[in-house]
């Protein structure tokens, strides 16, 4: 794609807000302006007028519960909290009418109370006016409250895929085990939280085979030579040679491991 396809794509289909949304905005610029500027782009895709433009920025802070929308047009983004800057940049979303809202780490930088009132938005919203919602997350509770699907990435590699529900409950891919069985449950005072072993792979040096190879219990000597395929495993696709039905079980390298049932992975 060249420039202008690009751009004719970008915020028009589709719209990202970023993991520090304070970065995403000009600091010497006021809001209702930059806000002005993304519904003027949206209206030149669209090859429409800019009639009644502020009234229709004023409705878009409201439609992400921002109250005073008339004074936030006023102030500079140092001025605003990270729950303020958060919807200013929803609601530029929502101006550009996106196909595809893509959120990375959307609550990251607010405190719990405001993280679930934009959780709750950014769900009520999709659905208001149909767009569909990319949440990029490290937190798997986030992820099991807000997605239909999950899909779980290892090292810039896709691990697991499949139904939320299926992936919380029924995990395939030993790190998407280990990410759940590290969570703690609250339910016990003195409860051990099973932490996964070894460091994250680099992304500058990435091992061969599977990426999660080297911290992996269940590792065989076909993990550190090929990339896996994906399996159907459990209700989900899964890129996990212990799921390759065609290939040997082999030995476990890592020392006191128990390696797993064959049956449990068939």
């Amino acid at each position: 794609m060249n420039q202008q396809q690009i751009r004719s794509v970008r915020g028009s289909t589709v719209f990202m807000i970023f993991q520090d949304p304070l970065s995403s905005l000009n600091p010497v610029k006021k809001v209702g302006k930059q806000l002005l500027e993304a519904l003027r782009m949206s209206s030149q895709n669209r090859g429409e007028g800019l009639q009644n433009a502020t009234q229709e920025i004023i409705g878009k802070l409201k439609a992400v519960r921002m109250p005073d929308p008339e004074a936030i047009l006023e102030r500079y983004p140092h001025q605003l909290s990270g729950g303020q800057i958060q919807r200013v940049l929803i609601a530029m979303g929502l101006l550009m009418r996106p196909k595809l809202l893509i959120a990375d780490e959307p609550t990251s930088a607010v405190d719990v109370t405001v993280q679930a009132q934009i959780l709750r938005l950014l769900d009520e919203l999709k659905g208001e006016y149909e767009m569909s919602l990319i949440f990029i997350t490290h937190d798997i509770s986030v992820a099991y409250n807000v997605a239909d699907r999950i899909v779980v990435m290892y090292a810039g590699k896709i691990v697991e895929t499949g139904p939320t529900d299926d992936i919380i409950k029924s995990p395939g891919h030993p790190y998407t085990t280990g990410l759940i069985t590290s969570m703690p449950k609250g339910t016990r005072r003195k409860e051990t939280l099973q932490a996964i072993r070894g460091a994250p792979a680099s992304l500058l040096n990435p091992p061969p085979g599977c990426r999660y190879n080297p911290r992996c219990p269940f590792v065989m000597e076909v993990c550190r030579k090929s990339e896996p395929e994906f399996y159907s495993a459990k209700g989900n696709s899964v890129a996990c040679w212990l799921y390759n039905k065609d290939k040997p079980w082999e030995t476990s390298s890592v020392s006191g491991v128990q390696k797993p049932n064959q049956n449990e992975h068939s």
